[in-house]
């Protein structure tokens, strides 16, 4: 099998659609998504498969933005979007529309920031009893940082 290339030697090259939804609709208070570690989502009176989805798919998207741009930023080198962006070799406005929940995160969006940031993130897919095993291992990780 052949050696997977470095994601950063593509270019960024095709459009991305606009979306039907944007996730950061789906709580409460929008300007909360991505940026505070718990959100208040809508209730959708009658919920379709597509609308639950769609609703699961926001949760999502919301806690790896939240993780990126609360809990790993503040702490990395790359404390800007623009100088994620260019890391990322994605185009500045794609990454914050992303990671503000006004477009949704496509999975070549995901598999970039996992490239960059490594498997950190799939913590921060983590909820509910699995939410409190990672903020264990996030304040372990505090204090040796410490040390």
């Amino acid at each position: 099998m052949a050696p997977l290339a470095n994601l950063r030697s593509f270019g960024y090259s095709f459009r991305v659609s606009n979306p039907r939804y944007q996730p950061r609709d789906f709580a409460v208070h929008p300007r909360d998504f991505g940026r505070r570690e718990n959100v208040e989502w809508r209730r959708i009176d009658s919920p379709s498969e597509r609308a639950t989805a769609q609703v699961k798919a926001a949760e999502l998207q919301h806690r790896l933005c939240y993780g990126i741009l609360e809990v790993w930023m503040p702490r990395s080198e790359t404390r800007k979007i623009t100088t994620l962006a260019a890391a990322l070799g994605v185009p500045y406005n794609r990454l914050q529309r992303v990671l503000t929940g006004y477009s949704v995160m496509q999975f070549e969006d995901f598999g970039r920031l996992y490239a960059h940031i490594g498997p950190e993130m799939e913590l921060w897919l983590l909820s509910g009893r699995n939410a409190q095993v990672r903020h264990a291992l996030d304040n372990i990780r505090q204090r040796e940082q410490r040390r």
